[in-house]
């Protein structure tokens, strides 16, 4: 009786489930590409997808985008939600630990609302701060930035940062006076 009871919800419950066909997600086509690597060959069917310049790629891109905010419309208060919930546990405004090298102290801040940290030096003993790098400055210029390194030369007037502009893991390496942040020496 029980298992009768059961085939019938769960019978009803697929009936009454209706498909969207409007909300179909995007075909992603299959495009053979092999790599030989080490007398080895790699398949791999969705290299294609790596071409970021190919209008087919940023169609299918978009097309899978808008499908993905059609499916999870119903989840927005969700997500904002959660989002602000996580947020909230975030402590924005901090400051990384000091770390002494050559005659100054380095370390970052983060601040309430902006998305990157801010790098400084100090002198030991001093209150006097010294901003080198503003990433949120940069990101406003470029409008994706991210900072992957800095350094100094021996002698601490020269200054390099390893900077991503455009999210693809390809980093320009940047030389400045440390006294002039703006002005790149070379790249």
């Amino acid at each position: 009786m029980k298992f009768c009871f059961f085939v019938l919800l769960v019978s009803a419950l697929f009936s009454c489930h209706q498909v969207d066909n409007d909300n179909a997600a995007p075909d992603c086509q299959k495009k053979m590409s092999e790599t030989r690597i080490h007398n080895r060959v790699l398949v791999d069917h969705y290299a294609w997808l790596k071409n970021r310049e190919d209008s087919t790629v940023r169609d299918y891109l978009k097309a899978e985008n808008a499908y993905v905010s059609r499916s999870m419309i119903s989840t927005k208060s969700l997500q904002e939600n959660l989002y602000q919930e996580l947020l909230g546990r975030i402590n924005e405004t901090d400051n990384s630990v000091p770390y002494k090298k050559g005659k100054y102290l380095y370390y970052s801040k983060t601040y309430e609302g902006k998305d990157h940290p801010a790098y400084y030096r100090k002198m030991p003993g001093s209150d006097r701060e010294e901003l080198l790098i503003d990433a949120n400055d940069y990101l406003k210029k470029t409008g994706y930035y991210d900072a992957w390194f800095y350094d100094f030369s021996d002698t601490e007037k020269y200054m390099s940062i390893g900077v991503d502009k455009s999210g693809n893991f390809e980093e320009t390496i940047y030389f400045f006076e440390s006294s002039n942040k703006n002005m790149p020496i070379d790249s």
